[in-house]
């Protein structure tokens, strides 16, 4: 009976009809009908007679005509739905809009694309070269069925079966056999998102072109992954098996809101058909690793995210236990530079107590006795930082996984790695939860006893610890055989994969629990606060879960905020310290969401992460002059003590009496160095440097060493700001001096300049030279004014604004306070210096958007001796780059011209790495060759190594050879030639080289053999210059005089020179053992070989063959009573009662012995078509005159085939 498939709101229903003249307003109607009866509410239609609405088909919401007959407008197991008025069309079923593409070639995937394409961020398509691939591939296969070539998988059965040869007529049904038997997974369905990525990473495998896959499956494929309710595939033993039988329109599917379904309707609903497999495809489809590579991913890209937020909860517990940040210093982790552990300890320093961030919990246990803290928090670098390295290699390893056309990649090391975060986590959970460890209420809440607090909540992540200490057991030591024996050790891949994924799970739960115990810590440290970082992660995590005051359900808590984690939303609460600015006469931090894609509490320190992963970066800003040494032309109290004072004001400018003291600049009390300038004015709010008594002029300067940003500067005056100063800036280290910026109270009359607050641009500025505030006041500078906030930083017209190797300020005039007037007993001479509290430049290490961190110029020495904040001038270079400032390519990356990365775009502009194939260290960029490519390459490699030339080492040296059973990449690929140098004769296309360079085949003299030409073929003798001659004789000769000799016994047909030949590594196609192999064409003269046609079938029918073989002739032996020839047999058209061993057989050719000649031919390396007789009482292959001996075509095997099949009834 004919069925219709209706969606009805949120609701599937199947109406059955057995009058086709039925029209689309009645299916309607019966659909409304079962609709209603099955609400309990009647889904709010109060009649079905009176509710109008319209029909539309599922596929391409076409609209139907309610008068139309279901017979001329639907077909069996349509799908329609019914659109009430007031309804919306269910989006599963409105037309989807193009998204952007994601390009797959099978080189370029990488497991964040993956996971992205799982979530249905992408659709995918292929790149013109896949295509190509794909089809040459195809054509391949198509070759191998018309030429009726025995292959595995094509033309034979599979595992156990590989023997069985299956007839061209069932090659069809084979491939689909294969996918329906090999459907026998159980267990629950992948999740849709897990199914994208499976069918997703199945195209990119086979979009490489190696699998023989035809071009109009792969697009139904594509077709099926872009279309809107992609379907979900069940099983995990063989889910590649039950994804490909979905898509053949057998088993279940699921699309989102019909749930599982017959898998051609569903396909239906979606406008897709099912693929119909051609030879080779369901071997293409089900043959691969994907499903731990996918899920591999997925664990991978969790692990990134867990580890990079686990660096973040981990500083909160270091702040709420009161510990020390000494133990996350630069210098420490420089002397063992692993990168994760300095990754880490960076990103500690950035999260936790600093002049940038300063902590009100850190500064109130600043001066306590505790020595050092316990492992689970000073060693979180070199904890966390080997699990970043081993994320890093794994994730190396499954990107290349993803890219390769098989194979099983390893999980186990990943869950080794990652279960490390959750055991140190647990460690700390105990810390905070314990009060002799703490100095916090036990378990994190009030009136213990009465509320139990934390203590459950610990005690379940030590055993989500313990569980996964059994989960990390690994996978691959369990193998076992399947298939027959014939798959006899196997990965346990599978497994590995659901077991990281376990672990890595268990991971985000305890440090879920971690999370909210330090946030449960930070309650009873109010009113202090941590850094501003810390504090937006606390803010987060209060958004979703209360503080505790007395016991409650916990769970939902432990939920929420791991979905926070898992969600990665605290992306919103990034912040970076983007700039000082002037407000109010204070200076604060303006905070700002920086535009980036990183999410998750990873965020929170801006530059945290790998920020220079395929985008432009740069160190973090900080204070120039921190650590580096500030030279005045004076100091107060040099050469004995002075008196000074100096006068503040009340809000409304109204003077308080003067401050006076002492200054001696021997006696550490009572000095102001210049050092004072640049020391933390979040510890040290009051110290300042102060000139001699009476200096009219000063110069405060500041020697960088090296080439820096510079992006503002502003001073803190102690005394009156003066009425003229000057900045300036050096880009040559002193040598010349640019101005920067003007200071004065009147522009024009000091220095002849106009005042940028009446003229927009203009060098001087009136706005910081004011006589108020006598003390406190500030004077700042903008290396970029907002006209160029929008300029590349990277580009040359900002590298001239921003990059400067010295700094210098000329306080040119000073200026009295107003009070000095209002109070005559101060004396003036005691107000007559130049004072600073803070002297703070902004900038950051020169790097040209390719690196985020830098360490100390060689040969450099700080100041002081902990510089924890210092702003280091080298760096360590990203993107391929290298030099003190990124300002070259690194030796072997010179492909392409070396350029700054874009700031405004973000592209990293990488350097490209040469292809030199692995034979050179390093390439130098030729501008020449660049433009000759169309600007595409433009690397030359240096120094060739391993006997290799050419521009990218491409081709063996003179006098070698490719081995092509290595790869070109390897060290040992070109090998020496081993031809004889008197028995070989150079090669035609290279006059230099005995040997073909393409495989070292030698080419020998007349009368020369052997894979060296190193000897005298049979029937020849007198190696020599000239070759070898012809035996005068009825058999052969002695190779050394030429006397003939009798075949009583075996003879050794080769020449013994003095030659020492250095064997080719590679053997030839054929495999030369005692003697050169016989042929008729070395024997003309002694009888005439008729050349065999095989035309009328009853003649060969006639000749009742009892074997008939394709071969290959490996070698030939004299033994004197009889010849024999060993070979290698290709395929067996009629088998033979003989047994072959790997393949091998040894023919007897009577004729050789019994004519004299070697008649049938039989060359060495040639393949043959022979069919011959046995000699059941020796138990051998005769070859004979009356043997069909032919050379081997693929027509000439069809042909005998028809033979044997249609005419010959042997």
């Amino acid at each position: 009976m004919p069925r219709f498939t209706v969606h009805v709101r949120d609701e599937w229903l199947t109406v059955p009809c057995r009058d086709l003249s039925r029209t689309v307003q009645w299916l309607g109607l019966e659909a409304l009908k079962r609709y209603i009866k099955n609400m309990p509410d009647n889904g709010g239609i109060g009649s079905v007679q009176e509710t109008s609405f319209y029909v539309r088909r599922c596929q391409g919401q076409g609209l139907l005509d309610a008068d139309d007959t279901l017979e001329d407008t639907l077909e069996d197991n349509d799908f329609v739905e019914i659109v009430i008025d007031g309804d919306t069309v269910s989006p599963d079923f409105s037309p989807s809009q193009p998204g952007s593409g994601h390009l797959l070639d099978g080189n370029n995937l990488t497991s964040t694309d993956l996971v992205n394409l799982g979530k249905g961020l992408y659709m995918i398509k292929l790149t013109p070269e896949a295509e190509k691939k794909v089809g040459q591939s195809r054509a391949l296969i198509e070759n191998i069925v018309t030429e009726n070539k025995v292959v595995y998988g094509i033309t034979t059965g599979f595992g156990k079966f590989a023997q069985t040869v299956i007839p061209n007529s069932k090659l069809k049904e084979l491939q689909e056999n294969l996918v329906r038997s090999h459907s026998a997974g159980v267990g629950k369905p992948l999740s849709p998102e897990r199914s994208r990525m499976l069918l997703a990473l199945r195209i990119n495998v086979l979009a490489k072109g190696y699998s023989g896959i035809s071009l109009d499956t792969l697009h139904q494929m594509i077709e099926a992954f872009n279309e809107k309710g992609t379907v979900g595939a069940s099983g995990d033993l063989a889910p590649l098996s039950h994804l490909a039988l979905g898509l053949m329109g057998e088993g279940k599917m699921w699309s989102p809101k019909s749930g599982w379904a017959d898998a051609k309707y569903v396909l239906g609903a979606h406008g897709l058909k099912p693929i119909s497999l051609k030879p080779k495809e369901g071997l293409a489809l089900i043959n691969g690793t994907q499903m731990i590579t996918s899920l591999g991913s997925e664990a991978v890209e969790r692990a990134l995210a867990i580890a990079r937020q686990a660096d973040i909860i981990a500083a909160l517990t270091l702040e709420v236990l009161k510990g020390t940040t000494k133990a996350f210093d630069s210098d420490i982790h420089e002397l063992r530079p692993h990168p994760g552990q300095k990754e880490v300890a960076f990103r500690f320093r950035s999260l936790l107590d600093s002049d940038h961030h300063p902590s009100e919990i850190a500064e109130s246990h600043r001066f306590c006795d505790r020595v050092q803290d316990a492992y689970t928090l000073r060693c979180c670098p070199q904890v966390h930082g080997v699990v970043n390295d081993t994320i890093a290699f794994v994730k190396n390893i499954i990107d290349t996984e993803i890219n390769s056309a098989t194979d099983n990649p390893a999980l186990d090391y990943l869950a080794f790695g990652v279960h490390e975060l959750a055991a140190i986590s647990e460690r700390r959970i105990e810390r905070l939860c314990n009060s002799s460890l703490s100095e916090l209420p036990a378990f994190l809440v009030c009136e213990g006893g009465l509320n139990s607090g934390f203590m459950i909540a610990y005690c379940t992540a030590a055993s989500l610890v313990s569980e996964n200490k059994v989960l990390c057991h690994p996978s691959s030591v369990d193998s076992l055989s399947t298939s027959a024996s014939t798959e006899d050790h196997v990965s346990m891949g599978g497994w590995a994969a659901r077991k990281a994924l376990k672990v890595i799970e268990h991971v985000e739960q305890v440090l879920s629990i971690e999370l909210l115990a330090a946030c449960q810590g930070i309650e009873f440290l109010r009113p202090l606060r941590t850094t501003t970082p810390l504090e937006k992660v606390y803010d987060l995590v209060r958004s979703v879960a209360k503080p505790w005051i007395r016991d409650r359900f916990m769970a939902p808590d432990f939920e929420v905020v791991h979905r926070l984690l898992l969600d990665q939303k605290a992306s919103r609460k990034t912040i970076v310290i983007e700039s000082l600015y002037e407000k109010g006469g204070t200076i604060i931090s303006e905070v700002k969401n920086p535009p980036t894609t990183r999410k998750g509490l990873g965020r929170v320190a801006a530059g945290v992460g790998h920020r220079c992963e395929n985008q432009a970066c740069n160190p973090r800003m900080g204070n120039l002059a921190l650590g580096r040494n500030l030279l005045t032309e004076s100091v107060c109290g040099h050469n004995s003590t002075e008196l000074y004072c100096s006068y503040t004001e009340n809000a409304n400018r109204s003077c308080r009496p003067p401050k006076c003291g002492k200054c001696n600049a021997a006696h550490h009390q009572h000095s102001h160095l210049p050092a004072a300038m640049t020391d933390s004015s979040f510890r040290f709010p009051n110290t300042w440097w102060q000139s001699a008594e009476g200096v009219q002029r000063e110069t405060i300067q500041l020697d960088l060493g090296a080439e820096f940003y510079f992006t503002h500067m502003i001073m803190v005056f102690k005394s009156p700001r003066p009425a003229a100063m000057l900045l300036e800036r050096s880009q040559d280290f002193g040598k010349t001096w640019r101005p920067c910026k003007y200071y004065a109270t009147n522009c024009n009359e000091t220095f002849g300049l106009g005042d940028d607050t009446e003229q927009e641009g203009a060098l001087c500025t009136t706005k910081y030279s004011g006589a108020f505030p006598c003390t406190r006041g500030e004077v700042i500078y903008r290396a970029l004014s907002p006209l160029h906030s929008a300029v590349d930083p990277y580009s040359a017209e900002s590298q001239d604004q921003l990059k400067v190797t010295n700094i210098r300020v000329q306080l040119l005039k000073r200026q009295q306070c107003p009070c000095l007037g209002k109070d005559p007993a101060t004396k003036p001479q005691h107000l007559a210096h130049y004072a600073v509290y803070h002297f703070i430049v902004k900038g950051s290490c020169f790097c040209n958007g390719h690196a985020e961190h830098c360490v100390t110029v060689d040969g450099y020495r700080s100041v002081r001796e902990r510089t924890h904040h210092m702003v280091h001038g080298k760096c360590i270079c990203k993107h391929n780059t290298a030099g003190d400032h990124c300002q070259l390519c690194t030796p072997l990356y010179n492909d392409q011209p070396w350029q700054p990365a874009d700031g405004t775009t973000g592209a990293p502009h990488e350097c490209k790495k040469c292809k030199c194939n692995g034979h050179a260290d390093s390439c130098h960029f030729e501008h020449s060759v660049w433009l000759a490519s169309g600007k595409r390459s433009g690397g030359v490699c240096d120094h060739c190594q391993h006997n290799t030339e050419g521009q990218h080492c491409q081709r063996c040296k003179t006098g070698f050879y490719r081995d092509p059973l290595r790869p070109f990449s390897a060290p040992d690929s070109c090998k020496p030639c081993a031809c004889h140098p008197v028995g070989s004769v150079p090669y035609q296309l290279s006059a230099f080289s005995l040997c073909d360079p393409s495989n070292g085949e030698c080419v020998c003299k007349p009368g020369v053999g052997g894979p060296h030409c190193d000897k005298c073929m049979v029937g020849y003798w007198g190696f020599g210059e000239y070759g070898c001659r012809p035996c005068d004789c009825a058999g052969s000769c002695d190779p050394f005089t030429g006397d003939c000799i009798s075949s009583s016994s075996d003879v050794d047909w080769y020449h013994k020179s003095d030659y020492l030949s250095q064997h080719n590594e590679t053997e030839p196609v054929w495999d030369w053992v005692d003697e050169q192999g016989f042929s008729a064409l070395r024997h003309s003269g002694k009888c005439e070989c008729k050349e065999q046609v095989l035309g009328n079938p009853k003649i060969f029918c006639a000749m009742k063959y009892t074997y008939i073989l394709k071969i290959k002739i490996l070698s030939a032996h004299d033994k004197g009573s009889h010849a024999e020839v060993n070979v290698k047999v290709k395929k067996v058209l009629k088998p033979t009662k003989m047994k072959i061993v790997d393949g091998r057989l040894t023919l007897y050719p009577e004729s050789w012995t019994t004519r004299g000649c070697t008649c049938p031919i039989l060359n060495p390396g040639t393949e043959y078509l022979v069919a011959g007789h046995e000699d059941r009482r020796m138990g051998r292959l005769i070859v004979n005159m009356k043997s069909f001996v032919k050379p081997w075509k693929p027509d000439l095997g069809r042909k005998v085939m028809q033979f044997l099949k249609t005419d010959c009834k042997w």
